[in-house]
Formats: C-alpha cells, sequence, structure tokens
C-alpha cells in the first residue's frame, strides 16, 4: 500500500510542476500545432501551441514505477534494542 501512495504522489508532482516547464520547453523548441489556413478563424488561435502528447504524463508515470519499487524494496530500520535495554 505504501508503494501505491508514494507512487500516486510522486506522479502528482511531477504532473503538476512538470507540465508548465514542459510547455515553456516545447514553446521554445517551436513543436506547435500545424493550423490550415482554409480552416476556422477560432482555430487560428491554437497556432504555435505545443503539442505535448502525453510526454509530461508518461515521464511522471515512469517516474512513480520507480518509485513505488524504490519505496516498497527499502524498509525502514527497526531498533533492535528493547525499551529496557534503551533506558540503561
Amino acid at each position: 500500500m505504501r508503494a501505491v501512495i508514494v507512487a500516486a504522489a510522486v506522479a502528482f508532482i511531477i504532473s503538476l510542476f512538470g507540465t508548465p516547464v514542459a510547455i515553456r520547453v516545447f514553446t521554445a523548441l517551436k513543436a506547435g500545432q500545424p493550423i490550415r489556413s482554409i480552416g476556422l478563424a477560432s482555430n487560428q488561435g491554437k497556432k504555435g501551441t505545443p503539442t505535448m502528447g502525453g510526454v509530461v504524463f508518461i515521464a511522471a508515470t515512469v517516474f512513480a514505477y520507480v518509485a513505488g519499487h524504490l519505496a516498497l524494496t527499502t524498509r525502514l530500520p527497526v531498533s533492535t534494542r528493547t525499551a529496557a535495554e534503551a533506558r540503561t
């Protein structure tokens, strides 16, 4: 259960903060949506809009998968000392 929670949190955070960064990067790379000049006038406003194609969401899913597995295999250290031994 801990792995699922960690994976969901990681995916959410990466998606939340990665999307604005990806939009800026794809805009700088001019990876915009091509709009035909003979199309609707309302579509002309979309010219230059970056096409992400889910890149951020796929990357977030991959990182979340890895983080979930790390959370599943990493155990918190458990002290072998008893409470009585710790007081002395």
